[in-house]
């Protein structure tokens, strides 16, 4: 089987690199992303430099790399990546299975606005929300990010109304809870319904989850199941939430791919990214014994030197 991730560059295409390299089904793992500079020859077979996914030749330049390398898997890593695919999906040869969720999901969650709005018209509690410029908020201060974005890039906390403006492409939601109180919560949802959540009490360093710890919380569980079912959600995701001064779960961000923790999930056995493969392929779900409650987990640093031939010193 060969295996195309984008991507590569980032911690979460190359951690799905480092999981993917040990699996006996993958033949020939392959990466792309835009630049050249990463540790990425470190781990897959080739490394691709590819168009931008806004440029107009992505898509035309991606099938032709699938038909080239004879490529079965595709994991998008990117949310630029994977918000171009979602719309040009039909495009996709029907033989390659794609690791993605639902284009309907995938485009939704990207947008945060709708995305809330969604999920409270399902029933699900949600922070309140809005657009600049649109929407007052009832409190202050409030959180104001881009519409459709990843992380904390372009975040901003407003103190009062009349610094929330009418930035274009923006959205503000109400602060929830502390930073003591927010948690990472990977999700899977299988084919046949089933929902496997880890509850993940986070530290970011540097805008990534810098260490963690596996907490048991059921009302953050079913909250998280909820959700799942409500999208009716196939594949992974990673819904991003803090508890609020009564304790009730609130989402602030549903990442549509595979999170920056996916390694460390797989090491405690949370392996949503072989889970998903085993079902793309037709096999059936692998079993899933939870991490304890108190396992913990750390982020270093790692290094890794290429002689100017390119070649990795061990």
């Amino acid at each position: 089987m060969n295996f195309l991730v984008t991507g590569i560059a980032s911690d979460i295409g190359f951690g799905a690199g480092r999981l993917l390299k040990g699996l006996s089904s993958v033949t020939a793992l392959y990466g792309m992303d835009i630049q050249s500079e990463h540790a990425g020859a470190s781990i897959f077979d080739q490394c691709l430099i590819s168009p931008r996914a806004n440029a107009a030749e992505y898509v035309d330049w991606l099938l032709e790399v699938v038909e080239r390398l004879q490529i079965d898997v595709l994991l998008p890593c990117s949310e630029a990546e994977i918000s171009r695919l979602a719309a040009e999906r039909h495009r996709l040869p029907e033989t390659l299975k794609l690791l993605m969720l639902d284009s309907r999901v995938a485009s939704l969650c990207l947008d945060k606005h709708a995305c809330l709005q969604a999920l409270n018209r399902l029933g699900i509690a949600v922070p309140e929300h809005g657009l600049p410029g649109v929407d007052l908020p009832r409190c202050m201060p409030v959180v104001v990010k881009p519409r459709s974005g990843q992380g904390s890039k372009g975040l901003r906390i407003v103190q009062s109304s009349d610094q929330l403006g009418s930035q274009a492409d923006f959205v503000w939601q109400a602060m929830i809870g502390t930073a003591e109180q927010e948690f990472t919560c990977p999700v899977y949802r299988a084919s046949n319904g089933e929902v496997r959540v880890l509850v993940i009490r986070r530290v970011l360093q540097g805008g990534l989850t810098g260490r963690g710890e596996v907490v048991e919380n059921a009302t953050i569980s079913a909250y998280v199941r909820g959700i799942a079912d409500a999208l009716n959600l196939y594949g992974a995701a990673n819904i991003q939430l803090r508890l609020d001064d009564e304790g009730q779960p609130l989402l602030f961000e549903i990442n549509p791919r595979l999170s920056s923790t996916l390694v460390f999930r797989a090491k405690m056995g949370f392996t949503d990214l072989q889970w998903w493969l085993s079902e793309a392929l037709g096999q059936p779900l692998p079993e899933y014994q939870a991490p304890l409650p108190g396992t913990k987990f750390f982020r270093v640093s790692n290094e890794c030197i290429f002689t100017p031939e390119g070649e990795l010193l061990v």
